[in-house]
C-alpha cells in the first residue's frame, strides 16, 4: 500500500514494487490522477502483479478504514505500508494562519499515525510486515518559509523512531 501513490515519490515507489512482482494499492485524493497512475503502472512489464487504486482523503478517519479494508479484501494482507501522502503550504510564518499548520498535521502526521495504527494489528498477527514513512528533510533542517511542513516532518521523525523502538520490543516480547 502506497499513499500519495498517484505522483512523485509515491508513484515511483509503486512502479518499482510492481515491476518486482508486488501487488500494489495506491491511495490518493485525486481520482483522475489515480486512474492515470494505474494506467501508467500497468504499462510496465511485470511478473503477474496487480495494481488497484483507492481514492481517499487521509485527513478523514473513515478513509483510513476504507483503504485498509479494500486492500485486505483484494489481496488478503498488507505486507508493506509506505506512508508518503501529503504536502504542506510554504510561506512566511507571519502570513500563514493556523490552518496551514493544522492541514499539514492532519494530513501527514495524523494520516501516517492512523494508517500505522490500522495496519499494525494485521502485520502483528502475521508476525511479518514493513512500514516505511517517507519524511522530508525539513524535519531535520528547518526552513523559515516551510514551518508547517518542517514541524510536521520533525514530529514524524519522532513518531517513526518511537515506533521503531516499540516494534523491536514487540518482536522480542513474543
Amino acid at each position: 500500500m502506497v499513499t500519495g501513490g498517484s505522483a512523485g515519490i509515491g508513484l515511483a515507489t509503486a512502479k518499482a514494487l510492481y515491476t518486482e512482482g508486488v501487488n500494489v494499492v495506491i491511495a490518493a485524493r485525486n481520482q483522475e490522477k489515480l486512474e492515470k497512475a494505474v494506467a501508467d503502472i500497468q504499462s510496465l512489464p511485470t511478473p503477474g502483479a496487480k495494481v488497484i487504486s483507492v481514492s481517499t482523503d487521509l485527513t478523514q478517519a473513515e478513509s483510513i478504514d476504507r483503504v485498509v479494508s479494500t486492500t485486505l479484501a483484494q489481496f488478503g494482507q498488507i505486507d508493506i505500508l509506505i506512508n508518503n501522502a501529503g504536502s504542506a503550504r510554504a510561506g512566511s510564518f507571519l502570513e500563514l494562519d493556523d490552518d496551514a499548520f493544522l492541514d499539514a498535521w492532519n494530513l501527514k502526521l495524523l494520516g501516517y499515525i492512523r494508517l500505522v495504527r490500522a495496519v499494525v494489528p494485521y502485520q502483528k498477527n502475521r508476525r511479518d510486515g514493513r512500514i516505511i514513512n517517507i519524511i522530508g528533510g525539513a524535519g531535520r533542517t528547518p526552513r523559515p518559509s516551510f514551518l508547517p511542513g518542517g514541524t510536521t516532518n520533525a514530529a514524524l521523525l519522532n513518531f517513526t523512531q518511537g515506533g521503531r523502538i516499540m516494534s523491536i520490543r514487540l518482536v522480542y516480547s513474543q
